[in-house]
């Protein structure tokens, strides 16, 4: 009669046992919950230091007191040099100053006249942009149809650029070039094409 006891005794204990068993395998295999995430915090990238500020002087492309720009408009080919004939001195605001301006269209397929070349002004006074002294305008009123600018021969004129107010910085010398050309096959007409450019200095 006692083992029949003993085993009836044993029969709950092992229950008992396997059902902890069961609880803790379950624990095990189930997936741990992810861990707290954070709010991605903003950063603001610094303002680069070499950015222009308002008023920041332009380029000088007379710094060396010579410039050569070349323009190819409609088939026409036409090399500007720019000469101050005092380039030891700075550009001041204050005093005139000698641009020499010469023209020349290379390779025409037929003979090119200057006819008229003006320049104009803009000036930067450390703010903003405004207009200029009055414009320099030299025509070949006298000369019909112009002069001749085909190499080997060219046009050159040496303007005297006026005063501008004491504050200004820059200035910015518009130049517009208005040819006229001989029509093939008629020795007496003539076609018209103006050609602009410009050219950027500072100012003491």
């Amino acid at each position: 009669m006692k083992p029949k006891l003993a085993s009836a005794m044993l029969a709950p204990l092992l229950l008992a046992v396997a059902g902890c068993g069961s609880a803790d395998a379950g624990n095990l295999s189930s997936t741990p919950p992810p861990p707290p995430t954070r709010a991605p915090s903003s950063v603001t990238s610094p303002e680069p230091s070499d950015s222009p500020s308002p008023g920041a002087r332009a380029k000088d492309d007379l710094a060396s007191g010579k410039a050569r720009h070349v323009i190819r408009s409609s088939g026409v080919t036409a090399t500007i040099d720019y000469e101050t004939e005092r380039s030891n001195l700075p550009w001041a605001a204050t005093s005139e100053k000698p641009l020499r301006v010469e023209v020349r269209v290379s390779r025409p397929k037929t003979k090119v006249y200057l006819n008229r070349a003006s320049l104009r002004f803009l000036v930067d006074d450390g703010t903003g942009i405004n207009p200029g002294p009055d414009p320099l305008v030299d025509s070949s009123s006298n000369i019909v149809p112009g002069f001749l600018v085909a190499s080997p021969y060219s046009y050159v004129q040496a303007f005297t650029v006026p005063v501008v107010d004491p504050s200004s910085v820059g200035m910015t010398i518009g130049v517009k070039l208005e040819f006229v050309s001989l029509v093939p096959g008629k020795s007496k007409d003539y076609t018209k094409q103006t050609v602009t450019d410009s050219v950027t200095t500072t100012l003491t």
